[in-house]
This record gives structure tokens, C-alpha cells and sequence, in this order.
């Protein structure tokens, strides 16, 4: 048993048992089968804290970290992504190539289609798409940048487009002009 749907339904069962009792038309003594769902109830409170869509209370205290193959790598004390429960927290990207590890040169379209590619190979390691993700937050080095952002960005978020922050900050990484982090949910 598992989750809080089995729960109600032991629990249901469990209470129409107690109602037939009187009526005793099992051949399995009433004790026996309030054990039997007793334990199942129980395994199901107890279900596995360290499985990622567990609904137990400790569940968001456990955290698994992702490590895509396909991202370049972190360029400091960070993990790329961190999944608690059903939602995915995503560092914040920059255009770094993954090939080379180098800082990707060009304008704000180019630097905003690496961070995006860079979003992209977190969110395919974890078998997600841009449909998944409920919050993004876009930082840039100058406003002035947002319509060249915001022009490549509409052609990863196509529909249903998560809620969104953009900021501008006076200085990124390695000198990029653009910087993506998302909160995705499975």
C-alpha cells in the first residue's frame, strides 16, 4: 500500500469491518482481518521517505541530486538540480558550452539559447520539458537585452508558460549576460 488514497481506503474498509462484525460472515476471525489492515495501514504510513514522490511528512526533508552527463560542468560549490518530492529546483544556467566548458561569445539571442540548452539537458536527465516547469527566473546584465531574451526564450516555452521573474543584476559568471534558473514539477 501507498499514498494517502490507499490510507482512506484501509481506513474505509477497515471501519466496515468493525460494522459486519455483528454480522461475522467471514471465515477469517474479526481480529485477524482488523490485523491484516491494520498492517497494511501501517506500511502504507510508512511508506519509503527516500522515494521522490512519497507523500510522507519527511519527504521534502530528503533531497536527491542530479548530476546531468549532458550539463557542463558546475563552476562552483553547486549541483546542477536538487529533486525534492515532486518538484525539481534547477540552478541558475549560464552559456556555458558543455563541450568546452567555455563561456559561449555572442548577443543576448546567442547566450539565451545555450542557457535555455543548458535548462534543456537538467530537465531531459530527469525525462522533463519546458512543459514541466512552473517558475523560471531570467536574470540579465542590461533591460535593454529583454526583447532579444524574450524572443528565443517563446521558443521553449510554447504553451501554458510558467510564472516568470526577470531581473536585472550588475554582474554574471564568467562575464554572461544572461543567466536562467527553473523550478520544475513532475
Amino acid at each position: 500500500m501507498s499514498g494517502p488514497e490507499e490510507v482512506r481506503s484501509a481506513l474505509g474498509i477497515l471501519d466496515c469491518l468493525r460494522l459486519d462484525r455483528a454480522h461475522e460472515t467471514s471465515t477469517i476471525p474479526f481480529e485477524q482481518r482488523t490485523t491484516i489492515l491494520n498492517d497494511g495501514l501501517i506500511e502504507a504510513i510508512r511508506r519509503d521517505p527516500a522515494k521522490p514522490n512519497s507523500h510522507s511528512p519527511n519527504s521534502m526533508a530528503n533531497k536527491l541530486i542530479i548530476k546531468p552527463a549532458k550539463s557542463p560542468t558546475a563552476i562552483g560549490p553547486y549541483n546542477h538540480a536538487i529533486r525534492t518530492g515532486d518538484l525539481l529546483f534547477c540552478a541558475g544556467q549560464i552559456p556555458i558550452d558543455p563541450a568546452t566548458g567555455d563561456l559561449v561569445k555572442g548577443d543576448i539571442k546567442v547566450q539565451t539559447q545555450r542557457v535555455l540548452e543548458n535548462v534543456k539537458a537538467i530537465l531531459d536527465d530527469q525525462k522533463l520539458s519546458f512543459a514541466n516547469v512552473v517558475k523560471s527566473t531570467v536574470f540579465v546584465t542590461n533591460l535593454a537585452d529583454f526583447a532579444g531574451m524574450n524572443e528565443v526564450y517563446a521558443k521553449y516555452f510554447t504553451a501554458d508558460f510558467p510564472a516568470r521573474s526577470t531581473i536585472q543584476v550588475a554582474a554574471l559568471p564568467k562575464g554572461a549576460n544572461v543567466e536562467i534558473e527553473v523550478i520544475a514539477h513532475f
